[in-house]
């Protein structure tokens, strides 16, 4: 089905507004958020840019209390000037911390902006061995903790130009340290900018190691004007760079001043080295020759990960197409903007004498026929398929080429692959193999998402454990006014549209929105495409936790008409907006707290000492935050159980329930259909919320069958109603196991949450 008219609308737990609250500041102060992240354990963690007028005098924002950062930054009074905010925020929207991110300048009278991007967390058991990273540009020449405390030497009779950042918090909110992306002067100041213009644009952080013997290891990607000077330059010289094909840039090729390319790194710091202690590992250009940026990244199993971002061409007949691509299509046309996907292993880089960076794929994404498209987010499903080893990938962006689905010789679903306004959202798949390291596009499908006017998508996001099913973020222009767009996807042979949402009101609502003051205005991957298509090429905006919640934030100009539930109300100007959805139906709910009772009231919350999810819960260990890279499985990997359609009432309704656990055999597995349980039964410390005796089961198998997902219609008849009816997943194992943290039980029996729904 085509994704195209919103679907009924989802229970929204909690949708607030975020503004500085300072004594004394006006109303009209512009504040964003840009990114966000839930990586389980209940809290949200997001990243923004906000105006205030002053940070020295009891500082708040959403009237709590905000910490200016430690060290090299001067709070300062009487001043308008943009700022970087930091929040943490509990499973009850409760404020849990924020803090600023800025710095300063020796240049009077310059501009005072930093901006933000992107931000990555690495959940702990404690919070002091968490890991927040963000990033994004600034203006101020020194920031606070920075590998360099002198900062560096603006010209006095110049404008600064923005240079890029990554800074490192832990769990309680304390900063850790910075590392500031910067150049050398020009010879000639005079004619061009002082120094490159640069931004970072997303990053992943991780930790290493046990113990004393751990490290922070950030990859990123981002930005710069100058091509990444190979020479001269302190701190955005290339650093082992990859080797360009035959026609391609390499990795450390300089285009000359104004041009963007896009840049690639990874930093590491022990958790016990001194004080700017750093190590930079790699870091390498991405670009040809003209105008090109990378904005997404995602980590996959070991050093590999993967990019995405825009390369575009705007004029010539037979152009040396110099970007990085090792597979794109012979037609080629001018002028034109294609979306980029590309895959790098790091491997090389961390040996005992490090070797250069390797481009494993360079794959562009559209047409070369005078169309635009914008890449702008990609996350990875590790162990997709397990029995061959391997992992998705989803990249996200906008696209105004009708060709786009056929380009990359995507299978879709019926109606999915038609462009249905001036520009659609695309969610695109590839299957990439650890063994091959090979990237392949359009086996698995991709879909456009949107309506009849301007639609585009900035985020994908997934519970890593949720390995068939993915959401994305964006935007859809309703009436003349941009509003916020959620959907989410199944995949098994190819996506599967399940719902979509767009909310928001009359004025302008947009997902992971940058400052007033960035890098990159007019520079990368902006192309000739007029509207929103490519006004800022930001990604991200959006978090999915263990759930299947989401959490989308952005910034809103609509005022009363944004939604708030359980939240703060407007203020004026530009508010930063943070909204929670179950991407549920009324009336329909899962056991473990998600979804709506047909009244409207939240489904409640499992009774105490059940969780409603996945079980044996004791089995989820030793990994509660799910798959992360470096760290052990869990034993059972999450399940989820999702509903398509409206609900009873409203057709005929399908459930999608993810794969079962991998790492066993089984003797019997069962989706079970029957009337709900207050409580449920215990069987070998699984939770049975599926009752009546005996439940009906809409489909049994036999056998070990990891690279099963089921999509169950429910065609058959149902009793008369009102009715609540109860689906749930159980599958009954070969052989007992006993794991240590389940005590001593010989486990025989796991079960999926329940989805309950009312007709």
């Amino acid at each position: 089905m085509a994704l195209g008219a919103p679907a009924t609308a989802q229970f929204i737990p909690e949708s607030t507004h975020d503004w500085t609250s300072t004594a004394g500041a006006p109303a009209d102060l512009s504040e964003a958020w840009a990114d966000t992240k839930t990586p389980g354990k209940g809290l949200t963690y997001s990243v923004g840019t906000i105006e205030v007028e002053q940070t020295g005098v009891n500082p708040t924002f959403s009237n709590a209390g905000v910490d200016n950062p430690p060290g090299g930054a001067v709070p300062f009074d009487v001043v308008r000037r943009q700022v970087v905010i930091v929040q943490c925020v509990d499973a009850a929207g409760t404020i849990q911390w924020q803090r600023y991110f800025f710095g300063t300048t020796n240049v009077p009278g310059a501009r005072r902006a930093t901006n933000a991007r992107a931000i990555s967390v690495w959940e702990a058991e404690t919070a002091a061995d968490a890991r927040i990273a963000i990033c994004g540009e600034t203006y101020d020449d020194t920031l606070p903790l920075s590998q360099a405390p002198a900062g560096f030497v603006q010209n006095p009779l110049l404008q600064p130009d923005p240079t890029g950042f990554v800074a490192v918090y832990n769990g309680e909110g304390l900063l850790l340290w910075t590392h500031h992306f910067f150049g050398v002067p020009l010879a000639f100041p005079e004619l061009l900018q002082n120094q490159p213009d640069c931004a970072i644009t997303d990053l992943s952080i991780r930790v290493e190691g046990e113990g004393e013997n751990r490290r922070d290891v950030v990859t990123y990607c981002g930005i710069s004007s100058w091509g990444n000077p190979a020479t001269g330059n302190d701190w955005l010289d290339p650093i082992l760079p990859f080797a360009g094909g035959t026609g391609t840039s390499a990795g450390n090729t300089d285009f000359g001043p104004y041009q963007w390319d896009g840049i690639v790194g990874r930093l590491s710091r022990d958790h016990q080295g001194p004080f700017g202690g750093l190590q930079r590992e790699f870091q390498s250009t991405v670009g040809g020759p003209d105008q090109d940026g990378v904005f997404g990244l995602a980590e996959v199993e070991g050093n590999r990960f993967v990019v995405a971002g825009s390369a575009r061409e705007l004029g010539g007949s037979a152009p040396p197409i110099g970007f990085p691509f090792t597979s794109f299509s012979t037609t080629v046309g001018f002028p034109f903007q294609v979306g980029t996907l590309l895959a790098f292993d790091a491997a090389p880089t961390r040996l005992g004498v490090p070797a250069a960076l390797e481009l494993e794929n360079g794959l562009a994404l559209g047409s070369f026929d005078g169309s635009a498209t914008h890449a702008c987010d990609v996350i990875v499903q590790a162990r997709w398929n397990v029995p061959f080893g391997l992992n998705t990938v989803f990249v996200v962006g906008a696209t105004n080429d009708p060709d786009f689905l056929v380009s990359v010789g995507s299978f879709t679903t019926a109606g999915s692959d038609t462009l249905q306004g001036a520009s659609d959202g695309f969610l695109l798949s590839a299957l990439d193999s650890p063994v091959t390291n090979q990237l392949v596009l359009g086996g698995l499908g991709g879909v456009f998402v949107g309506g009849n006017d301007e639609d585009g998508l900035t985020g994908v996001s997934s519970w890593n454990e949720h390995t068939d099913h993915t959401q994305v973020c964006g935007w859809s222009v309703v009436d003349g006014s941009p509003q916020i767009q959620v959907a989410s996807f199944f995949l098994d042979a190819w996506i599967h549209p399940v719902r979509r949402e767009v909310f928001g009101g009359a004025g302008q609502d947009l997902p992971a929105v940058m400052g007033a003051v960035h890098a990159g205005n007019g520079g990368s991957g902006v192309a000739y495409a007029t509207g929103l298509l490519f006004q800022q090429p930001a990604g991200g905006g959006i978090g999915a936790d263990e759930r299947a919640r989401i959490t989308v934030v952005g910034a809103s100009t609509a005022g009363a008409g944004f939604p708030v539930v359980g939240g703060r109300g407007p203020l004026g100007g530009q508010d930063a907006v943070r909204t929670e959805l179950d991407m549920l139906p009324l009336g329909v709910g899962r056991t473990d707290g998600t979804g709506t009772l047909a009244s409207g009231a939240a489904a409640p919350p499992p009774p105490a000492g059940y969780s409603g999810g996945t079980t044996p819960v004791c089995m989820l260990t030793p990994s509660p935050f799910g798959l992360r890279i470096g760290r052990p499985l869990p034993y059972l990997q999450r399940m989820l159980i999702e509903f398509e359609g409206a609900n009873g009432a409203g057709g005929t309704p399908a459930i999608w329930v993810t794969r079962p656990p991998d790492y066993g055999e089984y003797i019997v597995g069962a989706v079970q259909v029957g009337l709900p349980a207050t409580t449920p039964v215990l069987l070998d410390q699984a939770e049975i919320w599926t009752l009546n005796s005996p439940a009906f089961l809409a489909e049994v198998w036999a056998g070990n069958n990891p690279s099963r997902m089921w999509q169950v219609p429910f065609s058959y008849t149902l009793p008369t109603g009102p009715l609540q009816i109860s689906v749930q997943v159980a599958c009954l194992m070969l052989t007992p196991v006993m794991f240590a943290p389940c005590g001593t039980s010989q486990l025989t029996t796991f079960a999926s949450p329940a989805l309950f729904y009312e007709y």
